[in-house]
């Protein structure tokens, strides 16, 4: 039993170790996201600027009597198209920082300032090193060799208990509800009986 016991500790352990990184990959997830959001963020407000002087160039020009009235109209359009792309942006940004605030788990203080860029290299993975690696350190691998571990140590448990746990179970009851108030006896054996 004592065995048994031991990797269900183990396995806990692992559950621990399991719930540290989902929680570590959750933040990462969240800081990045917001990294790409702050990103999307940037260029829509270029974007925004660059319509905006293009579609003030274009006004200009119209009062020079350059070109037609029908023009600046077209890019009136986009340049409002722009400043709605980067209004969506900032609400993305902000929700990023809401949702990387609830990963760290300090929800009401939103980090404002976050170090990063989204562009950078990553490190090459091998797959089969990665594979490897895996199937020797992943927490429900280890979880499962464990739980066979633990199956094995039961069955052996079973094996070398030459006489069934027997129970016994006994109780005096004084009855206070009926006359003659009587005084009952029970006694329960119970035998597992292995089939």
């Amino acid at each position: 039993q004592k065995c048994s016991a031991t990797m269900s500790l183990y396995n806990a352990q692992l559950a621990l170790s399991k719930a540290s990184v989902n929680v570590r990959t959750q933040v990462r997830r969240a800081y990045f996201a917001l990294l790409v959001a702050r990103e999307q963020e940037r260029i829509a407000e270029a974007m925004g600027q660059f319509t905006n002087e293009i579609f003030r160039v274009r006004v200009d020009q119209l009062k020079g009597g350059q070109v037609a009235p029908y023009e600046p109209m077209v890019l009136r359009a986009l340049a409002l198209q722009a400043r709605g792309t980067f209004d969506q942006a900032r609400n993305r940004t902000d929700a990023a920082r809401r949702q990387l605030a609830a990963a760290l788990g300090t929800p009401e203080s939103v980090p404002s300032i976050v170090a990063g860029v989204v562009d950078l290299i990553g490190p090459r993975i091998e797959f089969d090193g990665a594979v490897e690696l895996a199937l020797s350190r992943h927490t429900d691998v280890l979880s499962a060799r464990n739980i066979v571990h633990k199956s094995r140590f039961d069955l052996r448990l079973a094996e070398v208990t030459p006489i069934p746990d027997v129970s016994l179970y006994g109780a005096v009851q004084k009855d206070f509800t009926i006359e003659p108030f009587g005084t009952t006896y029970n006694l329960q054996v119970s035998i597992p009986v292995p089939v």
